[in-house]
């Protein structure tokens, strides 16, 4: 008979007391600690666990023999015969007669669980892997009448939340056994066949492969979508062909012969495509009204075949998404078969309805049923979701309906909402479903957080409190405004602060309360534009009181909050957003992740922002005018066009006629100008004096003195072997392309100057000049050091290409006087380094460049910094050594949606320019790149991107990748990534009516739902 005593009164006296088995006195070991002869691997493990723990309690040392227990000494005799106490049960027993404390249980887990049961009962908690408490006491002892027994009331205990999966030596604290990786040691883990494999027979291993081939006839046979004709596929089985059937038993036995001590063989489909539609299975789900009734006829076949020589084998298989999760109407399933139920549809902001598809198959299975459960937001892995108490009433639904276990998926990020919590409190109540789940939860508050307890405690019941307002929450939901009110959301932000202010000397409570606020912090983040930012001014308009008790007087930017998110992710190692979502700091910096109304937010923009080929795009902001202008290297390279706009992401596309303008053509009759064409990356500055000006290198039709084929080995130079080239092949490619070959040997480059009539920009310009006709060069731009002086950068074409920097006497002329210096030297025909650009910031000047030619892959874009204040002096710039990358090739928004579409890559990203936002609190940069590679065919075309620049934590500035978002057109749920937030200060349209800004509440799986 099993006792359930959950009240145990322990003494612990400070001096020896009748009626106490004494364990320790004045801080020394007064019992021994015995395991017996030969002792299982657990059995010493849970004695090593005992030693440590009382060690640190009483700062004693307690010796472990590993013998039968000593007569006449008091003993702790770890892993001792007792009587039966079930599954996974444990012991905890004063033995009076023989003055020894027995702590035993069922193997292998039982001794261990009786050791973790002692060390709770004396006062130690065990909350996180890295978050537990340990009492100093001096003197230890139990009641000499202690007799406990107790067992799982679930076989099966498990879960994949981050505590859990990625520290397992933590689980049988937790009384959860589920989890592979558990140490020996420590009692191991129970497994239970959850694969999503028919014995490996299916799928694209090497097996199948070879039988798919042989033997196509035993797969499934599909419709295919795209030719929309029946043709076989390796994914499914056709479990009516006998054939198939005899392959499985065979199977199952050669693994059973392998692995004798398996309890389990799994048998489902697979997680892909639709189940076989050949005459004979779609025949027997008719019959049956289910799908499922295809896969149990080969799960019986299986369980028929092996029940009498393997008694012990249960076979399982999963009841999973529309293809298996509703039940056949007559099929009998036989005894040694057990069902693993996933459910995906159903509403998790309740639990699980005690009637429906599960009581069905529990039903079927004479209670053979297995939990395959979701806790996890797998679109947001981090967002917070008030479901934490739901566990106990989940796990009583379990239980009433005969159950054998759960094991489910929760959240895996150091950031995901209380989930140490939630994996401590998941194997408390899975052990035990009476225990009283909110009794449990202020338990391990007090316990985890110290002084910041009653603060969570509130908190966690405003989130229960508020549940009743959610519609539906299914596992792929990532938008947090379905689980809570802007207005609690700020009322949990100002409690978490609160409890970090009381435990700022408790380094322990802090970081367990610092782990559990970053997913508030995310969503502050994720909804800031949207709903955040807006109540929050709206409480400080009505209630200045309130808004200062809330800490948003003032209001902090959403740049902050993201800051404090950064923060915790580097301290805590976190930040994965969800399954194939990538990291959360890089979808949420830059970008938004929600939508309004089902639609991107209208103050957000996609790169690239051109929907046609750009090269050497050039951006400015003019806060007098409040315009941007956009200038590029024009595609026929006969004149200069100045685009305008108040929106930057629609200055590349702008069709208005009153935002366009020919700013100059060179003169058509030669002689006239000298420059004739070949117009290449024009740039526009505005001077002090009000005029502006464009500084851009043409064509004068002399040509290139230093020899065709040099010259274009030096423009290709970097082509030749790379690997992202084909060895050379583009480089040979272009070489024979009498067009492009044309394009570099025609003629120099040289530098001229425009200035403009007026003081508008759209009001025409006037040619004032070649800058240095005895040069020949490309891509100049202006900057003002901070000696007030007037400078000039440019890409010199000589033996390679090099960035050189020269004083300017004005606006329209260079100083004579002084001689122009490199600042990146091309010391070969291979080093090209060109379109020089300058960030300012702080009192510090950064040389942005790009590297390699814009055709090549390779591609990318580096940074120097000005030490000193000679800008004139090479040796300032840091050299070769002093040089970074600053925008690399690839895509820094890295989630499942970006590596299916292959256009959301950059390759080659170069020629940077760089601008303000309106509100001048933020730099931007514009660039082209390539969204496919080069493949050696010719130049590939570049397009027009934008991106805000980031600082690293010394203030230098840095974009590190680019930012594209991907769109998987043929799923529902994904769709575009992120959408990318446009410059402060810009004007856009303001949201909808907050009502329409929560999410339709549609079921979220990735399938059709299945309703219960």
């Amino acid at each position: 008979m099993f006792k359930r005593n959950f009240i145990l009164t322990l003494v612990l006296c400070a001096t020896s007391a009748a009626f106490a088995f004494d364990i320790a006195r004045d801080g020394k070991a007064v019992a021994v600690i015995a395991t017996g002869a030969k002792p299982s691997a657990s059995t010493l493990g849970a004695a090593e666990e005992l030693a440590k723990y009382l060690g640190k309690m009483c700062g004693g040392t307690f010796e472990i023999l590993q013998e039968a227990p000593p007569e006449g000494r008091p003993c702790i005799y770890v892993g001792g015969p007792c009587e039966d106490v079930g599954f996974d049960g444990l012991c905890l027993r004063v033995e009076k007669d023989k003055n020894r404390l027995l702590l035993t249980g069922h193997q292998p887990r039982g001794p261990v669980y009786a050791v973790y049961e002692l060390l709770e009962r004396l006062g130690c908690g065990f909350w996180a892997d890295d978050n537990e408490t340990v009492p100093e006491m001096k003197d230890i002892s139990v009641a000499d009448d202690l007799n406990f027994t107790d067992r799982p009331v679930l076989r099966l205990r498990g879960n994949s939340g981050t505590t859990a999966v990625y520290n397992p030596g933590w689980c049988p604290k937790a009384r959860l056994n589920g989890n592979g990786g558990t140490p020996a040691r420590l009692g191991g883990s129970y497994f239970v066949d959850f694969s999503e494999s028919s014995v490996g027979l299916n799928g694209y291993n090497e097996l199948a492969k070879e039988c798919f081939a042989l033997h196509p006839e035993w797969y499934s046979l599909v419709r295919n979508k795209n030719t929309g004709k029946m043709e076989r596929t390796p994914e499914q089985l056709c479990f009516t062909n006998p054939e198939v059937l005899e392959k499985l038993v065979e199977l199952a036995r050669a693994r059973l012969e392998k692995n004798p001590d398996l309890e389990f063989i799994g048998c489902s489909y697979a997680d892909v495509a639709p189940p076989c539609s050949c005459p004979q299975c779609s025949a027997l789900a008719g019959r049956e009204g289910s799908k499922a009734a295809i896969l149990l006829n080969g799960v019986n076949y299986i369980a028929r075949d092996l029940a009498d020589d393997y008694p012990n084998v249960t076979v399982t298989f999963l009841a999973y998404g529309m293809s298996s999760i509703i039940p056949p109407k007559n099929l009998k399933l036989e005894p040694n078969v057990a069902c693993v139920f996933a459910n995906l549809a159903r509403n998790y902001a309740k639990p699980p309805p005690r009637d429906g598809l599960l009581k069905r198959w529990c039903e079927l299975t004479n209670g053979k049923v297995y939990i395959w459960g979701y806790g996890a937001m797998f679109h947001n892995y981090i967002m917070p979701t008030p479901t934490v108490d739901l566990i106990g009433e989940e796990m009583r639904v379990y239980r009433d309906l005969g159950c054998l276990g759960v094991s489910s998926q929760l959240s895996q990020d150091q950031l995901s909402d209380c989930i140490d919590l939630l994996c401590w409190l998941f194997g408390k109540m899975a052990w035990n479903p009476d225990y009283d789940e909110w009794a449990l939860i202020d338990k391990w508050c007090d316990g985890a957080l110290g002084a910041g307890s009653p603060y969570l405690k509130k908190w966690l019941r405003m989130e229960r409190d508020y549940r009743p307002n959610i519609r539906y929450l299914g596992p792929y939901e990532k938008d947090n405004r379905v689980c809570l009110s802007p207005e609690l959301l700020l009322e949990g932000n100002r409690l978490f602060l609160e409890a970090l202010d009381a435990v700022k000397d408790d380094k322990r409570a802090t970081r367990q309360l610092e782990q559990m606020y970053g997913s508030i912090v995310s969503v502050m983040v994720q909804r800031y534009n949207f709903d955040i930012a807006a109540t929050a001014k709206g409480i400080a308009a009505t209630n200045e009181a309130a808004a200062k008790a809330l800490r948003i007087l003032p209001l902090p930017s959403r740049e902050d909050y993201y800051q404090q998110l950064a923060h915790f992710c580097r301290k805590y190692r976190a930040g994965w957003f969800g399954e194939g979502q990538g990291s959360i700091l890089n979808r949420t910096h830059h970008g938004e992740i929600l939508r309004v109304n089902g639609k991107p937010p209208p103050w957000t923009f996609q790169n690239p922002i051109s929907e046609t080929p750009v090269q050497d795009p050039f951006v400015t902001f003019d806060k007098e005018s409040g315009y941007y202008y956009f200038l590029c290297t024009p595609a026929y390279g006969d004149q200069i066009e100045i685009r305008r706009g108040r929106v930057a992401n629609k200055l590349v596309n702008t069709e208005a006629a009153g935002d366009r303008c020919i700013a100059w053509r060179p003169p058509k009759k030669k002689g006239d100008a000298p420059i004739v064409g070949n117009i290449t990356a024009p740039e526009l500055h505005k001077g002090t004096d009000g005029k502006w000006y464009i500084y851009a290198s043409g064509s004068d039709g002399i040509t290139l003195s230093t020899g065709g084929n040099k010259a274009l080995d030096a423009e290709l130079g970097d082509m030749g072997g790379m690997i992202d080239l084909m060895d050379g092949g583009a480089s040979t490619s272009l070489k024979s392309d009498r067009g492009f070959t044309d394009m570099i040997e025609a003629s120099e480059n040289r530098l001229f100057v425009l200035q403009s009539k007026g003081d508008d920009p759209f009001g025409g310009f006037e040619f004032k000049g070649i800058l240095d006709k005895t040069i020949s060069a490309l891509d100049p731009t202006i900057f003002t050091g901070h000696d007030g002086v007037l400078y000039m950068a440019y890409a010199r074409q000589i033996a390679g290409t090099q960035i050189e920097l020269r004083k300017m006497k004005d606006y329209l002329s260079f100083d004579p006087d002084v001689k122009p210096i490199p600042v990146v030297t091309a010391n070969s025909t291979s080093d090209i380094f060109e379109a020089p650009a300058f960030i300012q910031k702080d009192g510090r000047t950064f040389l942005i460049y790009s590297c390699n030619g814009r055709w090549s892959n390779s591609g990318k874009m580096m940074i120097r910094e000005l030490a000193g204040t000679d800008v004139l002096r090479n040796s300032s710039w840091g050299g070769r050594r002093g040089a970074k990358d600053f925008l690399v090739p690839g895509n820094r928004i890295n989630s499942r949606t970006e590596e299916r579409d292959r256009r959301a890559q950059i390759h080659g990203p170069g020629h940077a320019s760089f601008f303000s936002s309106p509100d001048g609190s933020e730099i931007w940069c514009a660039y082209h790149a390539m969204f496919r590679p080069n493949v050696g065919t010719g130049p590939a075309d570049t397009y027009c991107y934008q991106q805000r620049v980031d600082y690293e934590d010394d203030g230098a500035p840095i974009m590190g990748q680019g930012e594209v978002a991907g769109s998987t057109t043929g799923n529902r749920i994904e769709g575009a990534s992120t959408f990318f937030i446009v410059p402060m200060g810009e004007k856009w349209e303001e949201p909808p009516a907050k009502k329409k800004d929560t999410p339709a509440p549609a079921p979220a799986a990735e399938e059709p739902a299945a309703e219960e």
